[in-house]
């Protein structure tokens, strides 16, 4: 006996497929290149770099597309150049390094902190 066939549910996030454009990249230059020359956001490196700018003290675009880098190689330097701002988690320790959901929750945190 075959089973009777199913219309996929529209669960929500397929629901918000109408809603939010989604555009494809096919490399992380044209990514970069695309939010400086087309939008009105200001990309924010998240990377420890000499020209950091320690996250206690930063004062947050009003627009920012935040960049996080890959966990164990962070950041190429090329992308950080790419930036206009780049900000560091402050961190003392053995291991002064976050993996990418920890950084990304604390950064958020911090600009949903001081942008209310």
């Amino acid at each position: 006996m075959q089973a009777a066939r199913q219309e996929p549910q529209r669960t929500a996030p397929r629901i918000h497929w109408d809603i939010i454009k989604i555009t494809y990249f096919r490399d992380l230059h044209s990514f970069l290149e695309h939010i400086r020359m087309q939008t009105d956001y200001t990309l924010v490196a998240v990377e420890q770099t000499e020209r950091s700018e320690g996250l206690t003290t930063f004062k947050h675009p009003e627009q920012p597309c935040f960049v996080f880098g890959n966990e164990n190689a962070g950041l190429g330097d090329d992308c950080v150049l790419n930036c206009e701002r780049v900000v560091e988690i402050e961190m003392n320790g053995y291991h002064p390094c976050l993996n990418v959901g920890q950084a990304s929750s604390v950064i958020f945190y911090d600009y949903c902190g001081k942008n209310k």
